[in-house]
């Protein structure tokens, strides 16, 4: 995500910040995924895009559990300077930021045995009352890549998404990896839990999303853009991968 629109989603969240219900009710459906934390540093909400894109079982080991403030490995990780700056006042971004797994099964119990790294643009908001006084400080996660424990499906994922705009071959990706296409698409699925096509479209989607976003695409132009049809099955896949349909999600993201 480029910085411009980048500040567009900041503008969005911090505008919420007026009415704490509305916040709520917006941050439940907002396309990225959140986690909000009390002024003392607990969790009180995570979103729905956040449960599906970490494949969270059980909110509620989390909820009212974790304290972001009181995380030991919070220095290990490189996050202390931008979450004590947040609940200090301060919009803090971390681009590129790289989630240790192990932190993730540790504090968010999340099956990812297969994945080895997590990189993410981070963006730690907080909300202040019309007093100055901190309501809450908000993460937005937008995952950029992740990578597994072998180079090679690692190689492929990234050709897969450096060619994802091109008409999808699987021998050709196959090829860049030095793998027959057979065994490279056992291997692929094995450590993504996705056949390399199911790859290929869901980078289109994360495509989309950005295209979306520009109010200069017409919606039928943004799938256009990203080599996409635009009519019920690829509508309906998006709206299972982001929770709102297409509309929704344009809507969401400019508010």
């Amino acid at each position: 995500m480029d910085e411009r629109k980048q500040g567009d989603l900041l503008k969005t969240l911090l505008s919420m910040a007026d009415g704490t219900d509305l916040f709520y009710e917006l941050i439940r459906s907002f396309p990225y995924p959140v986690q909000v934390f009390a002024p003392d540093g607990i969790m009180v909400m995570v979103n729905e895009a956040f449960i599906r894109e970490f494949h969270i079982q059980d909110p509620g080991m989390v909820i009212g559990k974790y304290n972001i403030l009181k995380d030991p490995l919070l220095s290990q990780y490189g996050a202390l300077y931008n979450v004590e700056n947040a609940f200090a006042g301060k919009v803090m971004i971390a681009r590129d930021f790289k989630v240790p797994v192990h932190v993730l099964k540790k504090i968010l119990h999340i099956p990812v045995d297969e994945v080895e790294s997590i990189y993410q643009d981070v963006s730690t908001i907080p909300l202040m009352d019309s007093s100055g006084r901190l309501v809450c400080v908000v993460n937005v996660l937008v995952t950029k890549r992740t990578s597994t424990a072998r180079s090679d499906i690692n190689q492929a994922m990234q050709f897969i998404e450096r060619h994802c705009l091109q008409e999808f071959n699987i021998n050709e990706v196959a090829k860049a990896v030095y793998l027959s296409p057979a065994h490279f698409s056992r291997l692929f699925k094995e450590y993504t839990h996705m056949t390399p096509r199911e790859y290929y479209i869901s980078c289109k989607l994360e495509h989309l999303k950005e295209c979306l976003i520009d109010s200069n695409h017409s919606i039928a132009l943004a799938f256009e853009a990203c080599g996409l049809h635009y009519h019920s099955y690829y509508a309906n896949l998006f709206k299972k991968k982001t929770g709102l349909s297409p509309s929704e999600y344009r809507k969401n993201a400019s508010l």
